[in-house]
């Protein structure tokens, strides 16, 4: 046992003949439970031995005095093999009434934290699960190949959102894959025409329904020498595409006796994006999903008690 033999109570190891012997009190305590000990090395500033009593004129050094039925409520529910704990005062999540709370009956806060923390990790699951499926089942990334030089290097990694032939426009560069060309591997060129659409090719000019097409992510200058001349009239439901690098892109210009090189619209798998805003949103909507994930359950476990905790006025 601990005492204190100065007055500014520093503690040091007495042994039994320095202790306190309460069976040596003029008054009995009507019950006593010793809740806790400053053991070996003691903590500078607590008590010795610390225990709650009844019919105590009040606090005493070490001691808590506690209303009879408190007291009987307190020795029908410690149970010293579960480790219990007990919480002596007011403040912050303390009861006042001297109820005693079990595993199954928490403090509200911890219950609060509890049930936040669930709520959060669900949450934060929920939005990273359907953030990766959105990702996934929207986006896919290929391999560019020199045919669409400048606009994708060889071997740049280019993202494509999944999508069908009804949203494309003249200009999109799409993946598109058909049976009979490139082994049925899927590439990627530009619509230069839709159906009912017209193409020219002459004189080194593209012109598409008699206008000059504007094409500024052309390889160079498409010359009189980057292929024969071409009148094409597209058929409804289909496109006629091109890859940016006219001198060195194997595209609708070299199928012409096929349906005028064009290729169905079905035949769109999707389209490249131009900035990869949406999908970079998404992942950090994945990232962020599993962080409040995280976090909620380290507010859930924390809201949990593995052992009986009781609070005293």
């Amino acid at each position: 046992m601990h005492s204190t033999a100065v007055a500014d109570f520093p503690l040091i190891e007495t042994g039994e003949r320095d202790s306190e012997h309460l069976i040596n009190y003029p008054t009995q305590y009507a019950e006593a439970l010793v809740i806790n000990f400053n053991h070996w090395p003691a903590t500078p500033g607590r008590g010795a031995g610390i225990f709650l009593h009844v019919n105590g004129r009040g606090a005493t050094a070490g001691c808590v005095s506690v209303p009879r039925a408190t007291m009987d409520r307190i020795m029908a529910w410690i149970q010293p093999g579960a480790h219990p704990r007990i919480a002596i005062g007011r403040g912050p999540g303390l009861h006042t009434d001297g109820e005693m709370m079990s595993e199954t009956q928490r403090p509200r806060a911890r219950r609060r934290l509890l049930i936040t923390g669930t709520v959060l990790a669900v949450l934060g699951a929920l939005t990273a699960a359907g953030a990766l499926w959105s990702v996934l089942s929207s986006y896919t990334v290929v391999t560019a190949r020199s045919a669409m030089e400048p606009t994708y290097h060889e071997g740049d990694r280019v993202m494509v959102e999944r999508s069908g032939g009804d949203d494309v426009r003249r200009g999109d560069v799409v993946l598109y894959g058909v049976p009979d060309r490139y082994m049925g591997l899927p590439v990627l060129q530009r619509v230069i025409g839709l159906g009912g659409d017209r193409v020219v090719f002459a004189d080194g000019t593209l012109t598409v329904n008699g206008s000059p097409a504007d094409e500024p992510y052309v390889k160079g200058a498409d010359s009189v020498f980057s292929s024969a001349p071409y009148d094409v009239r597209v058929p409804a439901g289909r496109m006629f595409l091109l890859g940016d690098n006219r001198g060195n892109s194997n595209d609708s210009r070299y199928f012409l006796s096929e349906e005028s090189g064009t290729v169905p619209m079905a035949a769109v798998q999707g389209r490249a994006l131009k900035s990869g805003g949406a999908p970079v949103k998404l992942g950090l909507a994945v990232a962020l999903g599993v962080l409040v994930t995280l976090g909620g359950g380290i507010c859930a476990l924390a809201g949990r008690r593995s052992r009986p905790v009781g609070y005293v006025r």
